[in-house]
C-alpha cells in the first residue's frame, strides 16, 4: 500500500441539513424503531468523540471526524481502517484492484475511509450485531473470502442519493475491480433523521452492496437527550446518560460560535 495525494475532495464537507429528532414523540414511529435507537452505545461513544478543541471548519467537518473516530474505535475495531486526510489516502485504489482509471471522471477515487478485508464471516456477523444502525438492500457475494469497504461520510440522506460524478465513479470502480479474493461494498454515512434513514427504500439499480449508516451528531446534546427522552416515553428499565458528568458535549450555540469564529479567521487570512 502506498501513500497517494489526488485532486479529488472529499464530501464531507457540505450544507448543514438540521437534524430531526421529532420522531421521538412520534405515535405513528414504531416503539421498536425508537428501541432500536438505545441499541447504540451513545455512551461509550459519547466518550471516544469528546474534545475541547477545534481543528477544523464546518460543522460538516466536524461530523466526519466524530463518525471516523467511531467508525476506527469502535464500529470497526479489529479490522484494517484508514480514512482519507486532506486529499491523500494511503491505498493506491486504481493500482491496487487494476482499474482503468479511463472509466473515472477524476481518475482515481477518494472515499471519506476504508476497511480493508474484513472475513467474510466476521462481516455477516458485524451487520446482524449493526442492523440497528446499518441497512443492506442485497444479496452479498459469499464467493469471495474478504469484503472491502468504501465508505463516504454525508451530513444528510439526500445527498446520498444524488447521482453525482462522485457517486457513478464508486459504482463504477467497484464493478471494473479485478480481486479473486475480495468483494467492495459501498457505505454512506450520514445524519439527519433516524426516521428516514428506518424508512427509505433505495433502488437497487446499480446492482452493488449497499450499506446505509446513521449515526447522529455526537458533538452536540441532542441525539442524547433523545435517547434519554425514549426512555422516558417508553418507560424502559434502563440507565439514562447523564449529560451533567464530564465528558460533556457542548451546547449546540457554542459549537456554531466556535466554527463561526474559525471560518472568519481563515477568511481574513484568505483576504491577506
Amino acid at each position: 500500500m502506498e501513500d497517494i495525494s489526488s485532486s479529488v475532495i472529499s464530501s464531507s464537507v457540505e450544507s448543514v441539513v438540521e437534524e430531526d429528532f421529532d420522531w421521538v414523540a412520534d405515535k405513528n414511529f414504531s416503539s421498536e424503531n425508537k428501541k432500536d435507537y438505545l441499541k447504540y452505545p451513545l455512551s461509550l461513544w459519547r466518550e471516544i468523540v469528546y474534545e475541547t478543541d477545534f481543528n477544523i471548519y464546518s460543522m460538516g467537518e466536524y461530523y466526519a471526524d466524530r463518525v471516523e473516530k467511531v467508525l476506527k474505535n469502535e464500529v470497526f475495531k479489529s479490522f484494517k481502517f484508514y480514512k482519507e486526510k486532506r486529499g491523500k489516502f494511503k491505498i493506491n485504489y486504481v493500482k491496487y484492484y487494476n482499474v482503468d482509471e479511463l472509466v473515472l471522471t477524476k481518475n482515481s477515487i477518494i472515499p471519506d475511509f476504508f476497511v480493508h478485508k474484513i472475513e467474510v464471516k466476521k462481516f455477516k456477523e458485524l451487520l446482524e450485531n449493526r442492523k440497528y444502525m446499518m441497512r443492506t438492500f442485497q444479496e452479498l457475494n459469499t464467493n469471495k473470502k474478504y469484503i472491502s469497504v468504501i465508505g463516504e461520510i454525508k451530513i444528510s440522506q439526500n445527498y446520498v442519493f444524488k447521482n453525482n460524478n462522485q457517486r457513478k465513479d464508486y459504482i463504477k470502480f467497484i464493478q471494473n475491480a479485478n480481486s479473486t479474493e475480495e468483494e467492495l461494498v459501498l457505505m454512506y454515512v450520514y445524519d439527519e433523521s433516524y426516521k428516514l434513514f428506518k424508512e427509505v427504500s433505495p433502488k437497487n439499480e446499480d446492482k452493488i452492496f449497499l450499506i446505509l449508516c446513521y449515526i447522529p451528531r455526537l458533538f452536540l446534546d441532542d441525539c442524547y437527550k433523545a435517547y434519554n427522552n425514549i426512555i422516558k416515553e417508553l418507560k424502559l428499565n434502563i440507565n439514562e446518560i447523564d449529560l451533567k458528568k464530564k465528558p460533556t458535549t457542548l451546547p449546540k450555540e457554542e459549537i456554531i460560535k466556535e466554527l463561526n469564529v474559525i471560518k472568519e479567521a481563515l477568511e481574513l487570512k484568505h483576504e491577506l
